[in-house]
């Protein structure tokens, strides 16, 4: 129900979106005109003005058109080169690559504990902001005799309110659900993650060690058994983004996609975003499982000013 409700949602903020040549010949047909007739007819501007700038707009949308064909081509040129395995092989890069390894490679763990250095990394500094703005309402609601029961009432429902807030979000974080679901493998997991090497990048992370591999993000905590991992791919992601149906950019995500089999023999499947060398650290971690690249394409499209 909620993938669905999800689903609907999002077809609803992102619209299909029209092939190239239509949504051109609508915005040189109608946008243009509407534009002129929206400053002379609507707002006064003179006549000669209000062609100049409709005439401009008409640039603007041609340019945008022309940004979106070199775009695309680009981005196919990328595609062929990544799945044919040229990309990686380029001398360019595998200097750019050596030298990241370098600088940032596996880090070992510093902590007494798996669950100290999870709670580390989900600590968030919205919640201590929270916690220390209550601070700052239930001092005084408890030192401050105004003398007004109402303004220590107000300092003291606030105060508790915002402290209220400051700890859910503090606590509300997949740690304990993770460690519930080791179960017995609880022992043998924090062993190996405490002995194991980390990268991470801003909220996400691997730490791989001797006998399991954790991956982390803000959709929870993994642990997969190095044993059951069958296969490691590098995913390479380009979603091209389009305001009103006009080209805004194409981001490119690299994540790492293991599959694995879980205590009961169900096959899984975690992906886990990181940078581009990371990836590619990670990839070459687990030489024996490696599967060809896999590329992906994604359109967002959305209408708003």
């Amino acid at each position: 129900m909620k993938e669905q409700l999800r689903e609907t949602l999002s077809e609803i903020g992102n619209p299909p979106l029209l092939p190239r040549r239509k949504r051109f010949l609508w915005g040189e047909l109608l946008g243009v005109p509407f534009a002129f007739f929206l400053l002379h007819g609507y707002y006064g501007m003179p006549m000669l003005p209000s062609v100049l700038i409709a005439l401009l707009f008409a640039v603007l949308i041609a340019a945008a058109f022309l940004w979106e064909i070199r775009a695309e081509k680009k981005n196919a040129d990328l595609k062929n080169s990544i799945t044919s395995g040229v990309y990686y092989e380029q001398e360019q890069w595998r200097e750019r690559y050596r030298l990241y390894c370098e600088k940032h490679d596996f880090r070992p763990v510093r902590a007494k504990s798996m669950k100290a250095d999870l709670h580390r990394r989900y600590l968030r500094p919205s919640g201590i902001v929270m916690i220390c703005f209550a601070m700052t309402m239930l001092i005084p609601a408890a030192f401050w005799r105004t003398g007004i029961a109402e303004l220590n009432g107000c300092l003291l429902f606030g105060g508790l309110l915002f402290l209220i807030w400051g700890l859910v979000i503090l606590l509300r974080t997949p740690v304990r659900r993770f460690l519930r679901g080791c179960g017995e493998q609880l022992p043998a997991i924090e062993r190996s993650y405490l002995e194991g090497k980390m990268l991470t990048c801003k909220s996400n992370g691997i730490c791989i060690g001797q006998t399991y591999t954790v991956l982390f993000d803000q959709t929870g905590i993994t642990a997969a058994e190095n044993r059951r991992i069958t296969d490691v791919t590098r995913n390479v992601r380009q979603i091209r983004h389009f305001l009103n149906s006009l080209y805004a950019g194409t981001v490119t995500e690299h994540r790492i996609c293991i599959r694995y089999q879980d205590a009961a023999g169900t096959d899984r499947t975690r992906v886990l975003r990181l940078n581009e060398f990371q990836t590619e650290m990670v990839y070459d971690r687990f030489a024996v499982h490696r599967k060809p690249t896999e590329f992906t394409e994604k359109t967002r499209h959305e209408v708003g000013c």
